[in-house]
């Protein structure tokens, strides 16, 4: 916290911050403990402390520093965590926390600190420092820790308000970017809405709308990267990438009682790192239980950074194009579902120069007369890919059947010499369990046991490539057409779950022409078990 709080305007500033030293559920001595911590991080930070004075007195002696930059305001009552607001209010005079709160209004202090009852210091701000022209609803804001640069976000409303409607929900949005801006020297703070799902049609009508408005966006992208020159062997190529992009985005959503309109648009400024997108979306349950979805797609974006630059101590993977096409892939998709019984979707693709890695070998036999290396590289012509996916699910007493099924195919134009086909995918997929579902022992014992079948008809399988941690296009070794079959038995009894399952059963019996890519055999026969036990006090 504070290497965060370190860039924070206040670290230099001449502060004073009014402290309840009653609040909370411990005594005085954890305040005083807190603020000599703190203490040394904003040297210029001076306290008025508000409690009883004899026994804030006697614990300052111990920590003489301290004692040097704080004021203290005898007020012997507490506010107590069980009282309601309201009450807190009306019996408010004498205790510390309506005391910190007024040396703010008399201009004491810039800022008051308690950890207290959080509804009682809501309302009694509320009544003595009032309100801001244009703002309903106060908020409280706190730092919610995250793995963005800063170390934090900012949180609001942690806990005042829980009816919020939708231009509170937006007033929190710019109270909390200003927050950002000037508290934390933030220039460019985004704003999302926290919701229970990432869907745009989930959440309250209020939340919905909120989200509706917040609609334009704005990020500016910084790459700065250094290489080593691994002892010359690459001094040709770039050693520091120093980039800058801006991307404006926008997005709108309607939503009605049986339709949903979705739209996204994202431009970038700047024709280096490129990320132009269009999504139209409406959802639609027409019928009650029957839901449809059309979504439409248009992007224009530069290739997987891997494709772009890539620096390691192997000679032969170092490379900086710059001369890549964007890829441009156009999108058309459809679902239609009924309840969970039965759903179709289908998509269709149309991209441009599709972007991949292929190998420096014959590209029939796979062979060669060097090593055996991966290079990116760019599909000369078009390439269109379609699927149509069936999942069902039926249950039929005890017993379940769920099935997923998907055909896909997909077009490429003329290859140029030794281009490889690329984006290759097998015609058919397929996944099927049989279950059976049952409680034993007067309802103590759940079971559920079946048989799940794998299949996928032959197709030329991309390799893994660890070096790049990317898939490699081959064209002269395929797999598939081996059927896979995995047994199961899961039981609950009470808190405890207890789980068995034998992948790939058939391993000894149906051949050895099983895959996970063309240099790496499937596992053969195995077991796995495990158990869940929850311990509760």
């Amino acid at each position: 916290m504070n290497k965060v709080m370190k860039n924070t305007s206040i670290y230099n500033e001449k502060i004073c911050i009014s402290i309840d030293t009653l609040g909370g559920e411990n005594d005085e001595l954890t305040v005083i403990r807190g603020l000599e911590l703190v203490r040394g991080t904003f040297p210029h930070v001076s306290y008025i402390l508000h409690g009883n004075s004899k026994n804030l007195q006697s614990l300052l002696n111990d920590y003489p520093e301290l004692k040097k930059i704080s004021q203290i305001k005898n007020a012997e009552k507490a506010v107590l965590m069980t009282q309601k607001p309201t009450d807190a209010l009306r019996n408010g005079n004498g205790t510390s926390m309506l005391s910190s709160i007024e040396s703010v209004k008399d201009n004491h202090a810039n800022a008051a600190v308690s950890c207290g009852n959080t509804g009682a210091l809501m309302l009694m701000s509320l009544v003595k420092l009032r309100k801001i022209s244009g703002v309903n609803r106060p908020a409280i804001a706190v730092l919610w820790p995250s793995r963005n640069p800063s170390g934090f976000n900012i949180l609001l409303d942690a806990g005042a308000d829980v009816k919020a409607d939708t231009q509170d929900l937006l007033k929190y949005a710019i109270m909390g970017a200003t927050y950002a801006q000037n508290g934390f020297n933030i220039s460019l703070p985004r704003v999302g809405l926290l919701n229970v799902g990432t869907e745009e049609i989930k959440g309250s009508k209020h939340l919905y709308n909120a989200n509706e408005e917040i609609n334009i966006g704005l990020s500016l992208i910084k790459w700065q990267n250094f290489f080593d020159d691994y002892e010359g062997a690459s001094s040709d190529l770039v050693l520091r990438l120093d980039k800058q992009q801006a991307n404006l985005n926008i997005k709108w959503a309607r939503r009605f009682s049986k339709f949903n309109f979705n739209l996204e648009y994202n431009n970038s400024s700047k024709n280096e790192f490129v990320s132009n997108h269009f999504k139209f979306a409406i959802n639609a349950i027409p019928i009650k239980n029957i839901e449809t979805n059309i979504q439409l797609s248009n992007s224009n974006r530069s290739p997987n950074f891997n494709f772009i630059l890539f620096r390691s101590i192997y000679n032969n993977y170092n490379w900086y194009n710059q001369n890549l096409n964007n890829q441009k892939t156009a999108n058309a998709h459809f679902n239609i579902s009924y309840k969970d019984f039965i759903k179709i979707s289908a998509d269709y693709f149309i991209l441009d120069n599709y972007t991949y890695f292929s190998e420096t070998t014959n590209s029939l036999t796979g062979e060669s007369d060097i090593k055996r290396l991966a290079i990116p590289n760019q599909a000369s012509g078009q390439i269109k890919y379609y699927k149509i996916k069936l999942e069902n699910h039926n249950r039929i007493g005890k017993f379940a059947f769920i099935n997923t099924a998907q055909y896909q195919n997909k077009e490429q134009t003329e290859l140029e010499f030794n281009e490889l086909y690329t984006l290759n995918v097998p015609e058919w997929v397929t996944r099927n369990t049989l279950l059976y579902s049952t409680d034993l022992f007067n309802n103590s014992l759940f079971m559920q046991t079946g048989i799940t079948f794998n299949f996928f008809t032959k197709f030329y399988a991309d390799y893994y490539n660890p070096l790049l941690s990317e898939f490699v296009t081959q064209n002269y070794k395929m797999i598939g057409d081996y059927p896979r079959y995995d047994f199961f038995v899961n039981a609950k009894i009470q808190r405890t779950r207890i789980f068995v399952k034998v992948e790939h059963l058939n391993s000894s019996f149906t051949g050895y022409d099983y895959y996970s890519d063309p240099f790496n055999p499937y596992r053969d026969l195995s077991i796995r078990f495990g158990v869940v036990w929850n311990f509760f006090e």
